[in-house]
Parts: structure tokens; sequence; C-alpha cells
């Protein structure tokens, strides 16, 4: 599980972090909050990306938290990091509207 987390990390969550944070600093976002939106970025990576194992379960993918905890487990990992994602920015209010429902959108299209 460890390891799926750590590609997982270290791939897509990179990804959306770097945009998230490069974008609130081209913002004028201060240390602060360029922090928590890094940390919002990598949750909603790593939920992002178990949301497409759990797309992908029938592929049966050896680098698959689907493959590892199976597909409830998978489904409630997502779900339980989208949450973690969305209390980094909660103090943000309407300014955080269009990254909560991104995040949400990015975690829960498989509903």
């Amino acid at each position: 599980e460890a390891r799926v987390i750590s590609v997982h990390r270290r791939k897509s969550a990179a990804l959306i972090a770097a945009s998230v944070a490069c974008g609130a600093r081209l913002g004028g976002a201060d240390r602060d909050l360029l922090a928590k939106l890094a940390a919002f970025g990598e949750e909603v990576g790593v939920a992002f990306q178990i949301a497409d194992d759990v797309l992908d379960a029938d592929r049966n993918e050896a680098c698959s938290l689907v493959s590892v905890i199976g597909l409830a487990g998978a489904q409630a990992r997502a779900e339980a990091g989208l949450a973690r994602a969305l209390q980094q920015i909660d103090g943000l209010g309407e300014k955080g509207a269009a990254l909560r429902a991104l995040a949400e959108l990015a975690v829960r299209r498989l509903v």
C-alpha cells in the first residue's frame, strides 16, 4: 500500500500540487497559504490517482491501490484524501470555491 501511495505522490500528486502552488505564488499568496495549497494539491493528486485506479479496476494493474486493498477500500481512501484536501482550504471561504469544486470533480468522477 505504501509503495503505491508513494508512486501516486510522485506522479499525479506532484503535478497537481505544483500547479496549484505556482498559481497561488503568481497570485501573491504568502508562505502559509502556499504551504496549505501545496498540501491541498498533494492530497487531491493522490485521491485523484486512487479514483483513477478505481475507474481502471478491471485492468488488474500492479501499481493500483485497488489491487492492494480492494475496490471499497480504495474508494474510501480517495474520499478520505479529498476530505483532508478540503480541510487545507477550509478557511478560504468563497475564494476557495473553485478549488473545492475541481477537487470534488477530480475525485468523485467515479459516481
